[in-house]
């Protein structure tokens, strides 16, 4: 229903766009709200996203809808309207979506428009973007209310009644005369008590806080865990500096996702509809160049050992049954173990046990595997073939278990996201190392059995 209803807002935009009927559009705009005019823009090409936006009235206008926006399209339109007018739009927004805006930006188009917005604006923003776009700083916001100890519920409410510029009020966080963070009190807790209580009676003090440069996926977990709408961000002297609120954290989730599944199958982190083929097709390429890498190892190995498959076509006959199976399991353990990491539920110092328990349910299955490949091969040929067959199909696909399990820690050790050992790089992997040992293991045996 909800995708019906978007199609059709597109098609009579893009119906308004080509009549030219600005009139038209701006009454569709006002009726219809951001989230969905956001949709619209994704589907339309780059001068329909210019035109549209062209009549769009209103520095608060424009800066509502730029927030919607994907990075992308942030600056395809930052960079067709005059800076002038481009550094109102930015000072209108919140200053934790203006610093992420103008860190997508080129580092002189930023530079300009901080320097064409106002003193406490700019001040506040480029503060901001001294953080990690992917920290806890980078996406916190600046605008929060903090009361001392001593201040009766009644002053409280009243300070949040003419807190207006403060986009989403969760929270009350109590500092003390130093400006350190001490305790927090939720909105019920307020409005439920006599108005003379004073705050640090009803503040919870054992507060859950992150550092600037935390990493927003493990602020994410956080505000997950304990069912948070904000959570503060304080530095080094436990100084309050700003929070990052639940709106920013599904964004956060929404980010993380998709860069993760696009990684998984090699397909960049980027996800537009609308992108450039030439970005698509070069951000695929490197993987695809790996797995024909892969392919042309694959060859070299079987090349090695062509003497024995010439004997025996019958091993020839279960590679593919090898290389799907050992995939499978591969990329079984690796999406697994990738989402215990991401879920932060691996206990420090389980790596180990975690990689014993992958490697029996991998065993377990490459016997299993191996017992069925055993029993077709000695239906139809040599039984002494069909068991060496197997225990080279079994060991195969057990190894595929532990590299599976086995890349996302590397990768989590190196720095790297895990879920890249999900992708195209583990199964070009596993796909060799399964060849290699069944290969290996065959050929070990053929000259045992020949002297």
């Amino acid at each position: 229903m909800q995708g019906r209803k978007i199609r059709m807002l597109t098609e009579t935009v893009q119906s308004f766009l080509n009549r030219g009927a600005a009139v038209n559009l701006q009454k569709l705009l006002s009726k219809s709200h951001v989230a969905d005019v956001a949709l619209v823009f994704r589907a339309l090409t780059t001068d329909e996203r210019i035109a549209l936006f062209s009549v769009v009235h209103g520095a608060d206008s424009r800066a509502s809808l730029l927030e919607a926006l994907d990075p992308r399209i942030q600056k395809e339109l930052i960079r067709s309207i005059p800076q002038d007018d481009a550094a109102r739009i930015v000072e209108c927004m919140p200053h934790d979506d203006a610093a992420d805006l103008l860190g997508h930006l080129d580092e002189s188009l930023s530079n300009t428009l901080l320097e064409r917005m106002h003193g406490a604006d700019s001040i506040q923003v480029e503060g901001l973007l001294e953080y990690e776009p992917d920290t806890a700083g980078g996406i916190m916001a600046t605008d929060f209310v903090a009361l001392t100890e001593d201040t009766p519920a009644s002053d409280a409410i009243d300070v949040l009644r003419t807190s207006t510029d403060v986009d989403m009020v969760f929270y009350l966080y109590v500092v003390n005369e130093f400006g350190h963070l001490v305790g927090v009190v939720s909105l019920r807790n307020l409005v439920t008590v006599p108005p003379s209580t004073k705050l640090k009676k009803i503040m919870e003090s054992r507060v859950i806080r992150v550092r600037p440069d935390t990493d927003q996926e493990e602020v994410a977990s956080l505000v997950a865990r304990y069912n948070f709408l904000a959570i503060p961000v304080v530095d080094e002297s436990n100084t309050l500096m700003g929070i990052v609120t639940v709106d920013d954290i599904i964004d956060v989730i929404q980010e993380e996702a998709q860069e993760d599944i696009l990684r998984m199958a090699g397909a960049g982190d980027d996800l537009e509809a609308t992108r450039r083929v030439g970005d698509r097709f070069f951000a695929r390429l490197p993987w695809v160049l790996l797995t024909i890498l892969g392919g042309i190892g694959s060859l070299l190995i079987l090349e090695s050992v062509a003497g024995l498959f010439y004997q025996n076509m019958l091993l020839v006959l279960f590679l593919p049954l090898l290389f799907m199976v050992s995939a499978v399991v591969g990329v079984q353990s690796a999406t697994f173990v990738v989402q215990i990491l991401s879920s932060g539920m691996l206990p420090h110092g389980s790596a180990k046990s975690l990689l014993m328990r992958e490697w029996i349910v991998g065993t377990g299955i490459g016997l299993l595997t191996g017992v069925v490949s055993g029993l077709v091969a000695g239906m139809v040929g040599d039984w002494r073939v069909a068991l060496l067959l197997g225990l080279a199909v079994a060991l195969s696909i057990s190894w595929s278990a532990i590299l599976g399990a086995g890349l996302p820690l590397l990768m989590r050790a190196a720095n790297q996201d895990p879920a890249i050992a999900t992708g195209p790089f583990t199964k070009v992997i596993i796909s060799l190392s399964a060849l290699g040992i069944y290969c290996s293991f065959l050929s070990l045996l053929h000259v045992i059995a020949g002297s």
